[in-house]
């Protein structure tokens, strides 16, 4: 396995233990983050108590993984067991959710497993926008030292990481760009434990152009 950074990929993938969900109707979030220093938006809006949602299952066999908006992703009893006996980092809690319903794309009975939505840690590792390729939009505007983020993101071509602002962090979501990143360790983990649905590219070939004109 090549060494560096991975990116966990959510959406449907077709393969072993596909799964997605959506929170239940009804589901109550708080405040979107602001960054301390600048003020912008730098993260979705939280998620709060009680964490209900819906599940879909596209495979024989329930993802120890399943993806939803905004980047937000559950995991398995099976992995949060894992986990904790684990030295990996990054994760501040799991909080367990309550499935009000699954919708099954196959006709296989299954048992529903339990699921844990992750809280990650505050990390204070950053993008390399340079090195990334970012292109923000216009009208241009300064990019704020605390949180990174300097507009409207267009387009990056990859995800580079500033070497000497990772501490040593095993999942995290970096200053400067809303994805989250897995260390190698992290990725070996999953791998070594059989985990369905948990789907990671190799951060340099990660890249997304969101059609965003920059103007004139």
């Amino acid at each position: 396995m090549a060494s560096g950074f991975f990116v966990l990929k959510g959406g449907s993938s077709g393969g072993d233990g596909d799964t997605d969900f959506l929170p239940a109707e009804g589901t109550n979030y708080g405040d979107a983050p602001t960054c301390p220093s600048c003020g912008r938006f730098i993260g979705m809006c939280e998620w709060l108590p009680p964490y209900r949602v819906l599940l879909e299952c596209y495979s024989d066999d329930y993802g120890d993984f399943a993806y939803g908006p905004g980047g937000q992703f559950l995991v398995s009893d099976l992995f949060v067991e894992k986990f904790n006996r684990s030295n990996l980092t990054g994760v501040s809690r799991f909080d367990r959710v309550l499935v009000e319903r699954v919708v099954r794309r196959k006709r296989r009975v299954l048992n529903t497993p339990t699921y844990y939505v992750t809280t990650l840690d505050y990390s204070s590792c950053a993008i390399d926008p340079r090195a990334s390729g970012m292109e923000y939009g216009h009208p241009p505007s300064e990019t704020c030292p605390e949180c990174l983020f300097g507009g409207i993101i267009n387009r990056y071509d990859r995800v580079v990481i500033e070497p000497s602002s990772w501490k040593g962090e095993d999942i995290f979501t970096p200053r400067g760009l809303r994805v989250i990143v897995c260390s190698q360790k992290f990725v070996e983990f999953c791998a070594h434990n059989g985990f369905l649905n948990g789907r990671f590219a190799p951060a340099e070939t990660c890249s997304e152009d969101f059609g965003i004109s920059s103007g004139a």
